[in-house]
């Protein structure tokens, strides 16, 4: 017999929407002409973004920002665009974005690439600010709710020869939930583990773009000795 024993707390939020648009802030490149080394980049161009006057900032003060940086083919009047097109959050932690492998010195210095001529190059970057309109996510939060925690009573483990089974549904924090258990686990090779997993099962109440955050607790209890294996 097998005592699984879960304990959940839960937050809730509505959804939340942002606009692009192209705002003039102060920001700076910062060149590692020999890579910066610091983070990997040796035999590289590093190149970053960083914030260069964050005076009269509020304390806590950020800004979100999607960059990509440039190198210029000087001949051929065309440049070479690196970035991931992904959301970068600049804060009084951290204010530098960037590569520290932005471009290999055997292609930079290639003079067939021509991006270094008459030993001068150009650099460039285009930035887009993500201005927030104030919708933002609102958050609900369940500190340790009464009915938080359920044991489910396993008979008969060894018997057990289904991939999977489910616990009866059970209410926490307003929501209805069962227990997952893979007896033989559920990563190959199989019969090396024991899997658990925690499912919502009321999701289809929730409207388009929803989002649930649960901080919970799996354990299996040993039932002599109160030596229990969890994890949270």
């Amino acid at each position: 017999m097998y005592l699984v024993n879960v304990s959940v707390t839960t937050s809730a939020s509505c959804a939340f929407s942002v606009t692009c648009a192209l705002f003039i802030v102060r920001r700076k490149l910062v060149l590692y002409p020999n890579g910066d080394k610091s983070r990997n980049g040796d035999g590289y161009i590093s190149l970053y973004l960083v914030m260069a006057d964050t005076t009269g900032f509020s304390p806590g003060w950020e800004i979100n920002a999607i960059f990509k940086l440039f190198v210029h083919d000087q001949l051929q009047d065309k440049y070479l665009t690196i970035g991931d097109g992904r959301l970068k959050r600049f804060s009084a932690i951290k204010n530098k974005w960037g590569f520290p492998q932005m471009l290999s010195l055997s292609i930079f210095n290639n003079a067939s690439n021509d991006y270094l001529i008459g030993d001068s190059c150009v650099f460039g970057v285009e930035v887009f600010v993500i201005k927030n309109e104030g919708k933002g996510e609102h958050f609900s939060m369940i500190k340790d709710p009464s009915d938080g925690a359920f044991t489910w009573e396993v008979q008969k483990f060894s018997e057990l020869t289904e991939e999977f089974y489910y616990s009866q549904v059970y209410l926490a924090g307003r929501h209805k939930w069962k227990l997952k258990l893979f007896p033989n686990g559920n990563t190959q090779p199989r019969g090396k583990h024991l899997s658990l997993f925690l499912e919502l099962r009321d999701c289809t109440k929730f409207h388009a773009g929803w989002k649930l955050f649960v901080e919970f607790t799996l354990r299996i209890r040993d039932q002599v000795r109160s030596h229990h294996h969890e994890k949270t």
